[in-house]
C-alpha cells in the first residue's frame, strides 16, 4: 500500500514531489544520524547501496581489542509494518537477507527498522524551542541465520532491541572487544 501524502502544507504552500518511500528513506538517515551523534560516534551515509548497507557508524574508543570500531547498518522505515507488543515483522528480499546474514563480512551489520506515525505531518515538528522527529528504531543482527530458498523471508525484530544511544554504545563495545553486535 502506498501512503497518501498531503499536497499542501498548513501554511498553504505546496509540498515538494518526493514520494513517501523517499521521505522515509531520508527520515531513517536522520534518525540513525541523531543516534550516532548523541553517542558521540560518526555516521557515514553511503550513497551507493550495493551491499545492503545504508550507513556505517564509526567509533574511536578504548575497547579491549580495537580502538576504532565500525558497524554497518541497513535502514528501513515504515508507518505500517506488522507490529505486536513484543516484535515488528519485516519482509526482506533474499538478496538483502543473504548480505545481512553473511558471517564473512569485515564489518558487522545490523538491520534497523525505523517506525514513524501514519500521519506524515507528525513525522517532523518545529517550534520556537525545538526540532523533533517522531520516530522509534529497533535493530536485529541476522548474522549466521540459515539460508533461504524463497524470494523473500519474514524477519522478526524484538522490540526489546531498541536502536538508541545505549544500545549503539553497547554494540560498539561488543565489537571493540572482539565480539559481534
Amino acid at each position: 500500500m502506498t501512503d497518501v501524502l498531503p499536497t499542501v502544507h498548513g501554511s498553504d504552500v505546496p509540498y515538494g514531489a518526493l514520494a513517501s518511500s523517499q521521505c522515509k528513506e531520508q527520515l531513517s538517515i536522520v534518525y540513525a544520524h541523531s543516534v550516532a551523534t548523541a553517542a558521540r560516534c560518526k555516521l557515514e551515509h553511503l550513497r551507493i547501496d550495493d551491499e545492503t548497507v545504508d550507513a556505517t557508524v564509526r567509533q574511536v574508543a578504548d575497547h579491549k581489542r580495537y580502538h576504532s570500531t565500525s558497524l554497518d547498518i541497513q535502514l528501513k522505515c515504515s508507518s505500517s509494518a506488522a507490529e505486536t507488543d513484543d516484535e515488528i515483522t519485516w519482509r526482506l528480499k533474499d538478496y538483502n537477507y543473504d548480505f545481512l546474514r553473511d558471517p564473512f563480512r569485515m564489518n558487522p551489520i545490523i538491520l534497523v527498522i525505523v517506525m514513524v506515525p501514519k500521519e506524515f505531518e507528525s513525522w517532523v515538528r518545529f517550534d520556537e524551542e525545538r526540532f523533533s522527529v517522531e520516530a522509534r528504531g529497533y535493530w536485529v543482527s541476522l548474522r549466521d541465520r540459515a539460508e533461504i530458498s524463497a524470494a523473500t523471508c519474514t524477519v522478526k525484530i524484538p522490540k526489546k532491541n531498541k536502536y538508541d544511544v545505549a544500545s549503539l554504545l553497547g554494540m560498539m563495545k561488543r565489537i571493540g572487544d572482539g565480539g559481534v553486535p
